[in-house]
């Protein structure tokens, strides 16, 4: 790579902390800009970032950078910055590495930043030779990627300064949404009291959060406090219905007057959605026919067998498509529990679900050849269909409070159950069993949720309702999740 091409990547060698302003990727107008937590970087360590495309780690980069250089007063010259997709070989990405290094000799310290070094085959290799020809001693690594399957094929690295430094960068949860959303509003805000309210919901929230490993009496405490705010956490729980966890989904619709989502949005999800599949090499035509079941049968049980005969095609290639689109952050799948073996059932009956409400209609509007806000606007309309949506959101939402990955990965703490009944999800906390089940409907009540011995503590999760009764906890679905803070790991 010409010295040229790394010089235009690294506006800041040149402008200092007003690079910003001729950034492409900070420069972009948005009417709310979404944070993402920071990471405390130590020196001789590796970080790797995964998550979707599109979902911002490039902002979050350049975020970070500015950040170093405004408030850590880092040295422009300490930064490097690497789009690895503009690499054609792992030799290019040495190269300008070992530019750089000989760039900023007289630091101690060093950042690098290579941004979808999965773009790159056997990228894990390159980051070997760094480790162990001592180019880490004042070394700083953050790479990001946006094909967790090749990140988890290469990423390992035992023994290299990765270990603990891997992080998710997903769709917003409905907690940071309902957050950071509220306080970009509120100087808009012209109604006094309606903004009074806000203010107060927002101070309150900011202030409380429901934890699922103690006793459901305290999280019912913990929701009552909230109660007073349900009616301006509902209003915010449907833009989110409609939007997703999508920075750019939520600004386009917040940004439209006629509080609509504009057709292209849809289309970058399907893109990436397609880009993820075609880079693994599979063909469009079977991911189309699985994703359509997929999305037929969203929270239904059923087995990969019964899958591959309705789509004609083997058990092992439905796996292998369904394997890529769950690593991709595309589908969520969840097992069922043996509670005798203390194991999940991983050759018994799945549920899958879409990792976030804007991939599922962006999906249906690709199969269906319909407006993805239209399709969106009569699919909600049914309470039914809101169920099943909803029921994805908080499947979602339960594997963000404690997942990590490589060591707590959702299958080791979040199930479902069957037998003559269900249980929408088993949620592992501590050395208890938590039984969870979504009932977004007008009335609920602790008949609703199946009871079995092997559980002592159930929430039922409803549209308006507040009890506790029969051990049974039931709570509104957007309090639940207003008030569900995701793990650290999830920046």
């Amino acid at each position: 790579m010409e010295v040229r091409a790394i010089v235009i990547q690294n506006p800041w060698w040149k402008h200092g902390t007003g690079f910003s302003e001729y950034d492409p990727s900070l420069s972009k107008q948005m009417e709310i800009e979404y944070k993402r937590s920071p990471i405390d970087f130590k020196t001789g360590s590796i970080y790797i970032i995964k998550g979707p495309r599109q979902i911002g780690k490039t902002f979050w980069i350049k975020r970070t950078i500015k950040n170093l250089l405004d408030t850590k007063k880092v040295d422009p010259k300490q930064i490097l910055y690497l789009s690895c997709d503009s690499f054609v070989s792992r030799r290019e990405l040495r190269n300008a590495i070992s530019f750089f290094l000989d760039y900023s000799r007289g630091f101690e310290k060093v950042y690098m930043f290579l941004d979808e070094i999965t773009f790159l085959q056997n990228w894990n290799d390159e980051l070997k030779h760094m480790a162990d020809t001592g180019q880490l001693t004042k070394g700083i690594i953050v790479a990001t990627g946006s094909s967790p399957v090749i990140i988890e094929k290469g990423g390992y690295l035992p023994g290299r300064g990765m270990e603990g430094n891997g992080f998710l960068l997903q769709p917003l949860s409905f907690r940071e949404f309902i957050l950071q959303t509220t306080e970009a509003l509120l100087p808009h805000i012209k109604d006094i009291k309606h903004r009074h309210s806000l203010s107060q919901m927002l101070k309150k929230l900011k202030n409380t959060s429901i934890d699922l490993n103690v006793e459901i009496d305290k999280i019912r405490n913990v929701a009552h406090e909230i109660l007073p705010f349900q009616e301006e956490i509902n209003y915010l729980f449907e833009v989110y219905l409609h939007t997703g966890g999508f920075p750019f989904s939520i600004n386009n619709y917040l940004k439209n007057n006629t509080k609509k989502i504009d057709e292209e949005i849809y289309e970058r999800i399907i893109r990436y959605i397609l880009g993820d599949i075609s880079k693994h090499g599979r063909k469009e035509s079977t991911a189309r026919q699985c994703l359509e079941e997929v999305s037929k049968r969203i929270g239904g049980r059923y087995s990969f067998i019964n899958l591959s005969k309705d789509l004609e095609a083997s058990h092992i290639t439905i796996i292998e498509y369904i394997d890529i689109m769950e690593k991709s952050f595309i589908i969520q799948v969840l097992y069922p529990y043996d509670f005798n073996k203390k194991t999940p059932r991983p050759k018994a009956n799945k549920k899958i679900f879409f990792s976030d409400p804007l991939i599922y209609y962006s999906t249906r509007s690709w199969l269906l050849g319909q407006n993805g806000f239209e399709l969106t606007e009569d699919f909600l309309i049914e309470e039914t269909n809101q169920g099943k949506i909803i029921e994805s959101i908080v499947a979602s939402h339960l594997a963000k409070t404690k997942e990590q990955p490589y060591i707590k990965e959702p299958i080791t703490f979040l199930w479902y159950w069957y037998n003559k009944g269900e249980i929408d999800f088993i949620y592992k906390n501590n050395t208890k069993y938590l039984g969870i089940e979504v009932k977004y409907q007008k009335t609920t009540s602790p008949k609703d949720i199946l009871k079995i011995n092997q559980i002592t503590q159930y929430i039922l999760l409803s549209k308006d309702n507040f009890d506790y009764k029969e051990n049974t906890l039931i709570i509104p679905t957007s309090t639940f999740l207003a008030l569900l803070k995701q793990s650290e790991k999830n920046l």
